[in-house]
């Protein structure tokens, strides 16, 4: 194989979705009418074949010398995952009415001509139709496009805009891909004539390789662009997006500039439409869609994206449907039984956040008696399935398909985040000496390497002390060449090594390893949510240190933004990450200490125990927390202009803002006790509302309005990034709102516990596993996200 050629890309790359159905989509509308497009595609150069180059075509992009069209592991996988998905009792698709096309079938013609076919000339209004496709994704020249510009030559003078496409089987033959606006004419054709579309994508556009990449089973999966010029202007037609009479969501397993990862393990796949589907079977069906994309984009990240975070796009209006369309439902979690074989099976587990001992009550009364039977949780099965018994009637049978809704609930352990340390086998004296041959050096030294440009690394590999130069990146570069390569320096750094191996005009990341002396007071408490992992792969974040004026330092650094070199924007609140809701980086912790401080060890201990309340509550939605919904949503109101900020957008420093809540007079709801808290970028919570206790319910019984007001403002302050605002509302009042100011429990305290609802929310923001205690289900929560900006918004 070409080695500086084989990047890969799985085309599934966005979720455009028509939709309308309800909880379960068979109990809104018939079977009959839900119809399903799968493609998938492995191989794309079979065994001996060679590529053919079009004549005329210069030796570029994907058609430059020595290329080979890389061959894929995880398409056919998917298809099969989201054929089980589909068909499966949530969903309840017809075997019958799944057309599948894969590997060399699917070719440039038989693509569009399945499409047409489909998902516009065999359908009527009303039928629902998924169309779903595992491939390699490109790009493709278009000099009259308005798409996105790149740097293809590398002098930063030509910029070249790109558009999307698909990659067909049979591209190594010279075919065209299939283009972006092929598809939007389907999509709109589809539109037209009163289909509800969902159309899935795992796309990748990589703007280069990481640097450094631990986890060798995840591959970047995409191929070179296509340089052959389209020469077309935009289409005039509205985007499938953007139409009012047919609404679309587009979910995008990538920006245009990333990669998306393909897995190549013993079961290979999409690391996008793991998540997804993931979200789908942990969230109920009528979770709206901007919750099922925050579970994906929190489980891509703790699963081990590097530098990889989906794009929702939507009216704010589909964005709170569920994401196959229809209106929320209430009511408690259900439960369906998947199989009595060797004992009864839920379709529920710790993904649902369903634990040992929660109890279910068969929704329909036995034939003879007149009773409910009830099942107990006995273990966990799989992530999606559990092992249940009969607790009454006894001697009761159970059968396949019987649906139960949750009476009784124990919530499963609180997620962990897993936290690497490094190698730990150098002493804090062999770091300093090795520190001190850098200083004596004359390097100049990068100060913070989160936030300040640098030029070289300098690091220990377990064995030795290595250098790296990072290579520049400008905005908008398409460049698929690898990353530096890596010198080594001995197991003992010298003077001389450094001389030979680091221009005098660099600057250097020095980035020592933990010493053992660190690293043996690291985690070790066993019901934390913090825990330690020998396996660089696993792990969320991973301990980086620096050598500066201040000294030698350490800190806790997101792993897919370090090896992608993410830094934090200018003006940004200190290592707070310029793309996601966990933080770049944590407070360097400095070696130097005084002497009534905190140990080294115990501030990173802290840090990651923060870390970890972060996580909880950013994964505390599921079937459970969402059964109840609240048919509110949460609004923030800029106080200037009364304008309200949604999800994805940005405010500014200083601005004001007071919190509304926004729903339908028409809706009927019981009043709730209603709570809001916001996580800002460096992971720290703060309640917002009620300033006082208890607080207020919700809407009050004296008039529903459209939108509630809820008193109070708040100002846009420091730190800036991307900032959580949650919205919690409970049957019943919290005891202590203040459980849901992070700090307060992190510093501990005996109080006694008001509740058990209260109970688990200390438990999420202590940072501990889990609490064995029942929980109610009469509450809810929901999330809004936006990127707070240190300049003021223009006027």
């Amino acid at each position: 194989m070409c080695i500086r050629r084989r990047i890969l890309c799985l085309l599934t790359t966005a979720v455009l979705l028509y939709a309308s159905g309800a909880r379960v989509w068979a109990q809104n509308a018939s079977s009959e009418n839900r119809y399903a497009l799968l493609i998938g595609i492995d191989t794309y150069e079979p065994a001996g074949a060679k590529v053919k180059i079009p004549a005329g075509v210069k030796p570029v992009g994907r058609f430059a010398t020595g290329l080979e069209f890389a061959n894929l592991e995880g398409p056919t996988h998917d298809v099969d995952t989201m054929r089980e998905l589909l068909t499966g009792e949530r969903f309840g698709f017809p075997q019958k009415n799944i057309d599948v096309l894969l590997d060399g079938a699917a070719t440039h013609d038989a693509i569009l001509a399945r499409l047409k076919k489909d998902l516009v000339d065999d359908r009527k209004a009303g039928d629902t139709v998924v169309f779903y496709i595992s491939s390699h994704g490109s790009l493709r020249v278009n000099t009259k496009s308005d798409a996105q510009a790149y740097d293809l030559d590398g002098t930063g003078q030509n910029p070249t805009p790109l558009d999307s496409t698909i990659v067909p089987a049979d591209a190594y033959l010279g075919a065209e891909d299939v283009l972006s606006s092929e598809l939007r004419h389907i999509f709109n054709l589809a539109a037209d004539k009163g289909v509800k579309l969902t159309a899935i994508f795992d796309t990748c556009h990589s703007g280069g390789q990481a640097r450094g990449a631990i986890d060798k089973k995840m591959v970047p999966r995409n191929v070179e662009f296509d340089p052959r010029d389209l020469a077309t202007a935009p289409a005039a037609d509205a985007a499938p997006a953007d139409r009012k009479d047919n609404r679309v969501l587009v979910l995008s397993a990538a920006q245009k500039d990333q990669s998306a990862m393909d897995v190549q393990d013993a079961h290979p796949h999409g690391l996008f439409t793991a998540a997804l589907v993931q979200a789908l079977e942990a969230l109920p069906p009528s979770a709206p869609a901007m919750d099922v994309y925050r579970r994906v984009l929190v489980d891509m990240e703790t699963g081990g994206a590097q530098n990889q975070q989906p794009a929702l796009d939507a009216t704010n209006a589909r964005k709170h449907e569920p994401l196959f369309g229809g209106e929320r439902t209430n009511g408690p979690a259900r439960a369906m039984v998947v199989s009595t074989d060797g004992g009864i099976v839920l379709d529920v587990g710790p993904a649902a956040d369903v634990g040992v001992g929660s109890e279910f009550t068969a929704i329909n009364a036995n034939a003879v008696g007149g009773t409910k039977t009830v099942l107990r949780v006995t273990d966990a099965l799989s992530l999606a399935r559990s092992h249940a018994v009969v607790v009454a009637p006894a001697n009761v049978k159970v059968n396949s398909k019987e649906l139960f809704e949750l009476t009784k609930w124990m919530p499963a352990p609180r997620p962990e985040v897993k936290f690497y340390a490094g190698p730990g086998n150098l002493s804090l004296a062999q770091i300093q000496a090795a520190a001190a041959v850098v200083n004596d050096a004359k390097l100049t030294l990068v100060n913070d390497p989160s936030a300040d440009a640098w030029t070289h690394l300098i690091s220990w590999n377990g064995s030795a002390w290595t250098v790296q130069a990072k290579k520049p990146q400008a905005a908008g570069k398409l460049d698929a060449k690898k990353a530096q390569p890596v010198v080594m320096l001995g197991a003992t750094l010298t003077a001389d090594a450094l001389k030979k191996n680091i221009p005098a005009n660099a600057t250097v990341w020095f980035n020592p390893p933990l010493p053992t002396e660190i690293t043996a007071g690291l985690l070790a408490d066993k019901q934390s949510a913090a825990q330690l992992t020998a396996k660089p792969e696993e792990a969320l974040y991973v301990a980086a240190g620096v050598q500066n004026a201040n000294g030698l330092s350490y800190a806790w650094y997101e792993r897919g933004d370090y090896e992608a070199d993410v830094q934090t924007p200018s003006g940004y609140g200190a290592g707070c990450s310029p793309n996601s809701p966990y933080p770049l980086r944590t407070n360097w912790v400095s070696m130097t200490q005084a002497a009534d401080g905190p140990a080294p060890a115990n501030q990173l201990n802290d840090a990651a125990v923060k870390l970890a309340k972060l996580n909880g509550w950013l994964k505390l939605q599921s079937t459970v927390t969402g059964a109840q919904d609240f048919p509110y949503t949460l609004a923030l109101v800029r106080a200037s202009d009364k304008k309200t900020v949604t999800d994805g957008e940005k405010t500014h420093a200083d601005e004001r803002y007071s919190l509304a809540l926004n729903g339908s007079v028409d809706t009927i709801t019981e009043p709730r006790w209603v709570y809001v808290l916001s996580i800002d970028c460096q992971g720290t919570g703060q309640k917002l509302w009620p300033q006082t206790v208890p607080g207020g319910r919700f809407p009050t019984d004296n008039g529903r309005l459209a939108s509630i007001p809820l008193p109070g403002t708040f100002r846009i302050s420091p730190p800036f990034g991307t900032d959580t605002y949650l919205l919690l509302t409970t049957s019943t009042p919290l005891p202590d709102p203040d459980v849901l100011n992070f700090e307060g429990v992190a510093r501990g305290g005996t109080r006694g516990v008001g509740s058990p609802l209260e109970e688990l929310l200390r438990t999420t923001s202590s940072g501990s596993r889990g609490a064995s205690a029942e929980a109610p289900t009469d509450w809810s929560l929901q999330m809004l996200q936006v990127h707070s900006q240190p300049a003021a918004a223009k006027q």
